[in-house]
């Protein structure tokens, strides 16, 4: 649209200021006006046209607000991770028209946020707006024709594995580097359950079945809204359960907060976890590496993959054979179960069976 075809446009100076007026009027006939912030004119006219569009046509914001409040298929953990995204696409695109975005905007989004993280942190970034476009085209009015998203070429978003774990003496490392109690025995949980952090974060001592010597996690708190059980590995047990069995409140873990004067539940623990892991040496490590402790770990010992898939939470066997090559001796083991003396017998009784068959 030319902004010079909008109903009532009109830019103009005041006296003794540089800055353009405009004026305009919105979908509902009432008159706009309002400073445009520029000292160009042709600028102007397109900041004229830009608010104009925001009352008649479908924005980004709009869409945003309609989209979290009629959602009620998904899940928190899904919408903990698009509000999570909401939070980087926010800034580049809140004052913008929908059907106004171009692949140029969504190109530029992806360079500036590649400076800072992962490929595959900008590609689900990138699938929550696909996901409001595609909202926008089911349930509203206005919606632009074409998902720009889909139009965009991602081939070069390379969503590369990270497999870090510790060896038994950086996990002692850091350990050590823990100050406070409750900050060494979440590190030394994670790496022996394979929790995620947000579990960690909102396990509850009710959650912990010490009869039974298991963590019962509901489906609330879990990834996959699936619930599952995690085993207290025996060498763990006895320093975990003393542990619950002192500290306040529901919470399993939780810290002193000097302005409640109580115990609270941790919303992160990447502050203290970042200073432990500087401490320690290892400033690129993550609180997710400690579950990828835990589940290497369980396949050098020796562990069933398919009991470590349970355990962590998996739909299927791929997540899991990432670990695969770490069992040198999983090939060897299985050998052991074959009898020199029996391997290959069937195929001698079978073949026995085939000739007294024939001789009948």
């Amino acid at each position: 649209m030319e902004p010079r075809n909008i109903p009532g446009a009109r830019v103009y100076k005041r006296e003794r200021s540089t800055v353009w007026q405009i004026t305009y009027k919105n979908k509902d006939g009432v008159t706009v006006r309002k400073s445009s912030g520029h000292t160009d004119e042709a600028e102007a006219w397109q900041e004229l046209k830009r608010l104009y569009q925001l009352t008649t046509e479908l924005s980004f914001q709009e869409v945003v607000g309609n989209f979290f409040a009629t959602r009620r298929d998904l899940t928190n953990s899904t919408l903990h991770g698009y509000r999570n995204s909401l939070r980087v696409l926010d800034p580049h695109f809140r004052h913008a028209v929908m059907s106004n975005i171009t692949l140029n905007d969504l190109k530029r989004f992806v360079a500036k946020r590649r400076m800072t993280v992962t490929d595959a942190s900008v590609k689900r970034d990138l699938a929550f707006m696909s996901s409001l476009f595609t909202h926008a085209q089911r349930s509203m009015a206005d919606a632009p024709e074409v998902n720009i998203v889909r139009m965009m070429d991602k081939k070069h978003l390379k969503e590369t594995s990270r497999d870090v774990w510790l060896t038994r003496a950086e996990f002692n490392r850091l350990e050590k580097a823990c100050i406070e109690e409750s900050h060494r025995m979440l590190v030394t949980f994670a790496v022996y359950t394979g929790l995620r952090h947000k579990e960690m974060r909102l396990l509850l001592k009710k959650h912990v079945n010490l009869p039974n010597r298991v963590i019962q996690l509901p489906g609330e708190i879990t990834k996959n809204g699936k619930p599952r059980t995690v085993p207290i590995l025996p060498e763990f047990f006895d320093q975990f359960a003393e542990f619950c069995s002192r500290t306040p409140g529901d919470s399993v873990f939780s810290h002193w907060c000097n302005t409640k004067r109580a115990h609270i539940p941790f919303t992160s623990f990447q502050g203290f976890f970042r200073l432990a892991r500087s401490r320690a040496g290892m400033p690129h490590l993550t609180v997710h590496d400690l579950r990828h402790t835990f589940a290497s770990w369980w396949v050098q010992s020796g562990g069933d993959m398919y009991v470590l898939k349970d355990i962590l939470g998996h739909s299927s066997m791929q997540m899991v054979e990432r670990y695969g090559h770490l069992d040198a001796e999983a090939t060897h083991r299985e050998a052991m179960k074959i009898s020199i003396h029996t391997f290959g017998t069937l195929g001698q009784k079978r073949q026995h069976t085939q000739e007294g068959s024939s001789k009948n």
